[in-house]
């Protein structure tokens, strides 16, 4: 967070974070299961101290009475793994994280008593037979007199916090919701009378999170509503309100040769499921969303999105086999996902985040013209290996801010050799790009070519002041279990000491395909330390792909100047690829690109006269895209033949086929308006 604090300042954040080290008995064999999502023995055995983090409070924050607001702030819950003899890397965790918490499995539990003893941890140690909501209840205590201590007049907030039965974790993202407004019991016993379903756990969060933002309102003009105004305008704002939406979705594709694996189980085993399950509410409980677990995928709808993404590998990609195969991929995820009105889900959230190896975002729902992709922010976790999801998605991740006042440097490194087949299209993209981009005074274009493997990292390394890196070059396979990109003629993947920015856009074919369960080059990123990734399922047009990299960057740089309203980078995305809707259309045809943009006497071009027609509902831009430019064309000579491509050749939009992996949610887009939010939260405290 961009703050200039004083020592004074400094020390009452340090103070309010709270850091809970979770110690590993290093001298247990080391079994790794690979049945399914390949997840490590040692992680299963974690899982009871793990459950008891997620009771525990975020930070100092959730111990005390603050404004009330419905703006998602990430609060994750900062759970640090150490070895029980910890290496020299883990020790500087240690110094830099000072430790609130140690907790450990019986077997290991002297060594972590004498950790905690050595760096002076807060609340001591404890180990997994000593859990008790007593023990809870006694610790969200002593945080609060730490926060009193730190800053003495904060009014302490009157929870009662409890160790929840399995069924009961789901309500867990809620309860830090409702103990801002001291209404955690009463929410409780309604979603206990409902069973904690879906349904009733997203409609008290949704309403929680309207009642939160009505009261931030009245407190910023110094109102104080009675009682009966208040719910009623909860009652009016609840449904334009929109909720963090986690799924947890598991299944592979039947064979997974990266990972060693020649065949695989369909049932997902019951330690995966509370692994992924805890991944998920963890998240649930940052973001103040609601939490949904899927049925596992099966084997036949990964074969569906291998055979799609193959299809793609054709000189001439049928549109309507595209077409059938999302719709088919919207039948499918409504039904392991168990909810007949999803779509309605789907418009009420602000986000999804997704942990699955399934491209989910691909899916045209029933009743949609468009997929989700296209219509919210999704952020994807990938679950296999499981044990690096679980290493990357545990601790607290960062959060970037790009903008304040200086804007983003980009770097685009080109590894396609001079004499490739689409070097010179590429050349033009990129020339177009830092041409188009080098008009905002926010964004700085950098360019860079490299003809090996030695080459590439030599710039990563030098490279430390770029916040967005875009690689220029071919997808290539190695067997048919690695994705990665060829640098030089040689396969690359890169390793995870590398230095890599927090944002990587992979402009190269089919980088993070899902239908073969192959080990990708976004993945890599993701290990070497990359917040977000945006790669390709498919081969894509290099045109078409720098005039989407291009508008990603103009959009951003909009956001920053304040014209238009994007929390984070994921937000950004399903914009663009809804932009680029009409522009792939018209594309179908170098003829219907003409006529787009030539007025023929008339006092506006076809391209024009739809921005001003167009006004899509929600789910419908591509339907509406279609009926706007045959209207438009009605009546001239290229009514008929619009109706021709349309019917005869179709179109396809490469732009479903982008997926951000990692945290994109976690790269903070600070206009104007959003930093003054951010400053306000803390200046509130301080």
């Amino acid at each position: 967070m961009n703050f200039n604090l004083n020592s004074e300042e400094q020390r009452v954040l340090d103070g309010i974070r709270l850091n809970y080290y979770v110690v590993m008995d290093i001298k247990k064999e080391i079994t790794v299961n690979f049945q399914k999502h390949i997840y490590s023995a040692r992680h299963r055995d974690l899982l009871p101290v793990l459950w008891y983090c997620l009771h525990l409070p975020r930070s100092g924050l959730d111990v005390i009475y603050r404004t009330p607001s419905g703006e998602t702030i990430h609060l994750q819950h900062n759970i640090i793994l150490i070895s029980s003899e910890p290496s020299e890397v883990e020790l500087e965790n240690l110094r830099n994280f000072p430790p609130t918490l140690f907790l450990s499995e019986d077997s290991c539990y002297e060594e972590a008593c004498r950790l905690s003893k050595e760096h002076s941890s807060y609340l001591g140690c404890i180990n997994s037979s000593s859990l008790t909501s007593t023990l809870l209840s006694e610790q969200w205590s002593s945080i609060g007199q730490k926060v009193i201590n730190l800053k003495a007049d904060e009014d302490l907030l009157d929870v009662t916090p409890r160790l929840f039965t399995e069924l009961e974790r789901s309500a867990l993202p809620i309860t830090f919701l409702t103990n801002m407004t001291l209404d955690t019991r009463k929410v409780l016993k309604i979603l206990e009378k409902n069973n904690y379903t879906f349904l009733v756990r997203a409609n008290v969060t949704q309403r929680q999170i309207a009642y939160l933002n009505v009261l931030e309102r009245h407190s910023s003009q110094g109102n104080k509503p009675d009682q009966m105004e208040l719910l009623h305008e909860v009652e009016k704002a609840q449904f334009a309100t929109g909720f963090p939406f986690i799924i947890t979705l598991p299944g592979t594709p039947s064979k997974g040769g990266a990972y060693g694996l020649t065949k695989r189980e369909d049932e997902t085993t019951p330690e995966e499921k509370e692994l992924i399950n805890f991944l998920g509410l963890q998240r649930a409980i940052a973001l103040g969303g609601v939490w949904l677990e899927g049925r596992p995928l099966n084997k036949s709808i990964f074969r569906k999105l291998y055979f799609l993404e193959e299809h793609f590998h054709e000189d001439h990609p049928k549109s309507k086999f595209v077409w059938e195969s999302l719709r088919g991929f919207g039948r499918a995820l409504k039904g392991h996902l168990g909810i007949s009105n999803l779509q309605d889900y789907i418009s009420g959230c602000s986000e999804i985040i997704a942990f699955t190896d399934f491209p989910i975002g691909l899916a045209i729902l029933p009743g949609f013209s468009d997929p989700i992709c296209s219509l919210v922010p999704i952020s994807y976790r990938p679950l296999t290996p499981l044990t690096d999801t679980f290493l990357y998605g545990i601790t607290r991740p960062p959060e970037y801010y790009i903008g304040s006042g200086r804007g983003f440097k980009v770097l685009i490194v080109e590894c396609l050799s001079p004499d490739d087949p689409i070097r010179r299209a590429s050349d033009i993209g990129w020339k177009m790009v830092i041409d188009t981009c080098g008009k905002s005074e926010l964004i700085e274009v950098q360019y860079k070519e490299v003809d090996s493997i030695k080459g590439i990292e030599a710039l990563l390394t030098d490279s430390t002041d770029i916040d967005i890196l875009v690689i220029s070059a071919h997808g290539e396979y190695k067997g048919k279990d690695f994705a990665g990109l060829s640098v030089g003629n040689q396969f690359w993947i890169p390793n995870s000491k590398i230095s890599v920015p927090p944002i990587i856009i992979l402009s190269a074919c089919h980088v993070a395909p899902k239908g073969r369960g192959a080990y990708t080059v976004s993945d890599a990123f993701l290990n070497a330390g990359a917040l977000a990734v945006l790669g390709t399922l498919i081969p894509v047009n290099v045109r078409h792909n720098a005039l989407l990299t291009k508008r990603f960057f103009l959009y951003i740089s909009e956001v920053l100047e304040g014209n238009f309203s994007c929390r984070n980078i994921a937000e950004v995305l399903p914009r663009i690829i809804s932009l680029n809707t009409v522009y792939e259309v018209l594309d179908s045809s170098e003829k219907l690109r003409v006529w787009a943009y030539e007025k023929n006497g008339k006092t506006k071009a076809p391209i024009e006269e739809y921005y001003e027609r167009l006004d899509a509902s929600f789910g419908q831009v591509h339907s509406q895209t279609i009926s706007t430019l045959k209207d438009i064309a009605k009546g001239t000579e290229m009514e008929a033949y619009l109706e021709s491509i349309i019917r005869s050749r179709g179109y396809i939009s490469e732009s479903f086929f982008y997926i951000f992996s990692g945290y994109p949610e976690n790269i903070i887009l600070e206009s104007k308006g959003i930093k003054k939010m951010i400053d306000a939260q803390f200046i509130d405290f301080q």
